[in-house]
């Protein structure tokens, strides 16, 4: 499996972002990386997108609502 599309994402999703894990989640705010996880600096939205697969770089996967 592949990154969710943005045709998926939620009404209110700005960001995608991958954890560790392989978990794919959409973000209301833009998260910032601590440990092996994205954090959001205050309580916003947030939402499970799917697993995948394949694991790139978890670190590398922040992208914005294009």
């Amino acid at each position: 499996m592949s990154r969710p599309d943005w045709s998926k994402a939620p009404d209110w999703a700005k960001y995608l972002a991958m954890d560790a894990d392989g978990g794919w989640w959409w973000f209301e705010a833009r998260p910032t990386m601590k440990a092996s996880i994205w954090e959001l600096p205050k309580l916003t939205n947030f939402s499970f997108a799917l697993a995948t697969d394949h694991l790139p770089d978890f670190s590398e996967t922040l992208e914005s609502r294009p």
